[in-house]
């Protein structure tokens, strides 16, 4: 009896850890001379542990920076959940 009322309370223990989470994320794209255009968007994470969420949700960050007809363009996205 103690041994199942154990692997009750470790099955239980290991079930509540895993949640699901909101990834917020914010892109802006800037071009010198006409501004920056801001978006935000959300990603869902199902059933993880906090820290593969925040791994997964960290993993959606990028930055870039692109010359095209004497512009510069910069595109970044932060992420946090």
């Amino acid at each position: 009896m103690k041994k199942f009322l154990l692997a009750i309370i470790c099955c239980t223990a290991f079930v509540a850890c895993k949640k699901d989470y909101t990834c917020k994320c914010t892109a802006s794209s800037t071009v010198p001379g006409f501004g920056t255009v801001d978006s935000s968007y959300t990603i869902d994470i199902k059933k993880s542990k906090k820290k593969d969420a925040e791994s997964k949700c960290k993993a959606n960050e990028n930055s870039a920076t692109v010359s095209y007809m004497g512009f510069t363009v910069t595109y970044t996205t932060k992420c946090s959940i």
